[in-house]
């Protein structure tokens, strides 16, 4: 039959050989440098071969290797983005899209339209341009237009101002049509995207004026 021995025993056995694995280590270490030079050399000279053709690089696990850095923009590139920011307006503009609206601008956008109060971040945008919904519920755009006199990109922003003009159909009665000056700051954001972050306007006067 087995013999079993005490848990005291079996725990101050387990306790000695934690306490001998220092020793074991010193040991080595006296037993190595007792080797000849040329030995002692050799092993080191082994040790760094395998480290050096290990498969796995050296702190590849803890230093995942870094994305290269993506080359800026190129000139004509900003300028294409910034063209494609003002042909999806004109199309969200036409079918009084809001969320499409909403979507050319920044989360941190601010509007300072004439006789208001500022209006700052996506949810004050949104109420916004809901009450300008509601307002021509029943009118039909018959056109919008943009034509900015200077664009000026500089790094990941540009600014730019021109001049906003639309005419509308009212349920009855003629056209009616408008147009405001703008000033604006775009920002090319980490999707790639220019989007609309700051902007403030005025109506321009009526023709003859």
């Amino acid at each position: 039959m087995r013999s079993r021995r005490p848990l005291r025993n079996v725990i101050q056995s387990d306790a000695r050989a934690e306490h001998a694995k220092p020793g074991r280590a010193k040991d080595l270490c006296i037993a190595l440098y007792r080797l000849p030079l040329r030995l002692r050399m050799a092993i080191a000279a082994a040790t760094l071969i395998l480290l050096l053709t290990s498969p796995v690089p050296l702190g590849s696990q803890k230093h995942p290797a870094h994305r290269p850095l993506q080359p800026p923009p190129t000139q004509a590139q900003d300028r294409e983005g910034i063209a494609g920011l003002q042909k999806r307006e004109i199309a969200a503009s036409m079918a009084f899209d809001v969320n499409g609206l909403l979507d050319q601008w920044t989360d941190d956008a601010v509007l300072l339209p004439p006789h208001h109060e500022p209006i700052v971040g996506r949810a004050a945008l949104r109420q916004f341009l809901e009450e300008k919904k509601q307002q021509y519920a029943n009118y039909d755009m018959l056109a919008y237009n943009e034509v900015w006199n200077e664009v000026m990109v500089i790094g990941e922003y540009a600014y730019q101002w021109g001049t906003v003009s639309f005419r509308m159909k009212p349920p009855t009665g003629s056209e009616i049509g408008g147009a405001v000056h703008a000033v604006r700051i775009l920002k090319r954001e980490a999707d790639g995207y220019w989007r609309v972050a700051r902007a403030i306007w005025n109506e321009a006067p009526a023709a003859g004026q």
